[in-house]
């Protein structure tokens, strides 16, 4: 038979067993004897295949990151990545990322990257305030059509009674990229209506370098949108043209003197000779 003092003592053995401290002691001891800390960690990503030159680019650069693989084909896990590429807009909601999961496009980013919205939303910020429309006076007189058509009409025409055949302005698509479908003109005729385009005042004393039209490349990434959270890289590259600036009429639709696109440059053979 237990005395007293000694059924006490078992009982206080036992809250002492039984208390917080103890468990979480325990719990820790049992998950780091189920858990390999010393494990190799692979993280997933997934390109979505709409271009195959763009597929190629990320595998490759993945290949070079320690840690990375490409999520497995065939073994219905497509919703198993850490990062998903995607060349267009996300398809997918992004409320329903998990917390380990990144894609590589903002929701509404279009308002940034497309022409016309890019306008508006210049427009937008300038009507805030003096001070904004101060902040943001950073583009040309500009219009989109065909919705702007008349108020680019009536500019144009009075421009043209001004200077004449130097009259130009640079006519580019919404929403294309890489120099397609852009060209300077001086002739309300040659005015494309079939499809959106923006109406841009040419400017026609560009800094330049050595007689070349150039601009500068620099990349940011924008890891939050609100609050605003962007990173710049150390690294960029300049664009040329390759034919010398001039402001001929005779040459206004040699876009080797116009355009700085890469992708419209390549193409000048005699450059190359040279």
């Amino acid at each position: 038979m237990l005395t007293k003092s000694e059924s006490q003592e078992n009982k206080d053995e036992d809250l002492e067993s039984e208390s917080p401290g103890a468990q979480t002691d325990a719990s820790k001891n049992m998950v780091s004897k189920l858990v390999d800390k010393n494990r190799d960690v692979t993280l997933f990503f997934r390109v979505v295949k709409t271009k195959s030159e763009v597929y190629d680019i990320i595998s490759r650069a993945f290949s070079r990151k320690q840690g990375w693989s490409e999520l497995p084909h065939g073994l219905d896990l497509r919703n198993s990545w850490n990062f998903m590429w995607s060349w267009s807009k996300i398809t997918m909601d992004v409320q329903r990322l998990l917390v380990f999961q990144k894609v590589n496009h903002f929701t509404g980013n279009k308002n940034v990257s497309r022409k016309d919205f890019l306008k508006r939303n210049i427009e937008r910020a300038q009507n805030m305030s003096a001070k904004a429309n101060q902040v943001f006076n950073i583009m040309p007189l500009t219009f989109i059509l065909p919705k702007e058509y008349v108020g680019f009409l009536e500019n144009f025409s009075e421009f043209e009674e001004q200077e004449g055949k130097f009259n130009y302005w640079i006519m580019k698509p919404a929403a294309k990229s890489r120099g397609r479908g852009i060209n300077v003109i001086n002739d309300i005729s040659s005015v494309i209506y079939g499809e959106p385009m923006i109406m841009q005042r040419y400017l026609k004393n560009p800094l330049l370098l050595n007689g070349y039209k150039f601009d500068l490349r620099i990349y940011v990434l924008v890891t939050s949108v609100n609050p605003l959270e962007i990173f710049i890289y150390k690294e960029g590259f300049g664009r040329f043209s390759t034919v010398p600036f001039n402001l001929d009429p005779n040459d206004k639709a040699n876009k080797y003197i116009h355009l700085t696109n890469v992708s419209i440059n390549k193409y000048n053979q005699k450059n190359m000779d040279t």
